[in-house]
């Protein structure tokens, strides 16, 4: 009898943990956001020359705690910028691949939106939906351009997560 109830316990103890993962901490499927890493996340640079082109990532992140805002705040909205310094027009072969947000102890990461700008040498693009993290907190930005011949990584290190109240 106290196995059966031992053995039940830890059936309910996992049921409890398992649910508090999925609903918690992973994120939601359809947010567009999961755990994925390249090597190249390891050893992006903050400036990257391609064929004369020097490629800079500026970026601007906030969550939202508006009073119409859950309690526990809206999503991370991220914003980037890729500075084409060198040329007039950002060329039209470069391409955003991926986005990655790293703090102290999680790597997340999420495909290009259709949300996006050109604006002169410069792309914009926005992310929604992303991680509950902070506001407060510091986190390193990479973004992985593909060109027509080939993919490199640059990152934006140290970039805080706003809030708006």
């Amino acid at each position: 009898m106290r196995k059966r109830i031992g053995l039940v316990l830890v059936l309910v103890g996992f049921s409890v943990l398992t649910t508090v993962l999925l609903v918690y901490i992973w994120p939601s499927p359809d947010s567009g956001w999961e755990y994925y890493t390249e090597p190249c996340i390891f050893s992006a640079l903050e400036e990257v020359n391609v064929n004369n082109i020097t490629y800079s990532l500026e970026t601007y992140m906030w969550r939202d705690f508006m009073p119409i805002s859950p309690p526990d705040g809206k999503p991370l909205i991220v914003i980037i910028r890729i500075h084409a310094l060198g040329v007039e027009d950002f060329p039209l072969s470069t391409k955003i691949e991926r986005l990655w947000l790293i703090d102290e102890l999680n790597i997340i990461s999420t495909l290009p939106t259709e949300e996006y700008s050109v604006n002169g040498n410069t792309l914009e693009m926005v992310f929604r939906n992303g991680p509950k993290w902070g506001p407060g907190i510091f986190v390193d930005v990479i973004v992985k351009l593909n060109d027509i011949d080939f993919g490199f990584c640059i990152k934006a290190v140290n970039q805080t997560i706003h809030r708006t109240d």
